[in-house]
């Protein structure tokens, strides 16, 4: 059965030469979140939503950075992260 469970903090992924995690401020979250958004410029009512969401989300769950190496040592990084 499906359930629900809390979003506690966003990662935008990327590889890097160590596995590191760096907290983002909401300007620098949202800039990274709008590249991922489907923004529908045509349709000013549908962007408006878009935008809303994006700034309900980053106002309500913290967002950071994660560099990672392609191997599993990552997963520890975000236990000890979510610690």
């Amino acid at each position: 059965s499906a359930r629900s469970v809390p979003l506690r903090k966003v990662y935008f992924i990327k590889h890097g030469p160590q596995n590191k995690v760096e907290a983002l401020s909401r300007n620098q979250a949202f800039r990274k979140l709008a590249a991922q958004l489907y923004l529908p410029m045509a349709d000013p009512e549908s962007l408006a939503q878009s935008l809303r969401f994006a700034q309900q989300l980053l106002e309500q769950v913290p967002c950071a950075e994660l560099a990672f190496l392609p191997d599993a040592r990552i997963v520890d990084e975000i236990l000890k992260e979510e610690a």
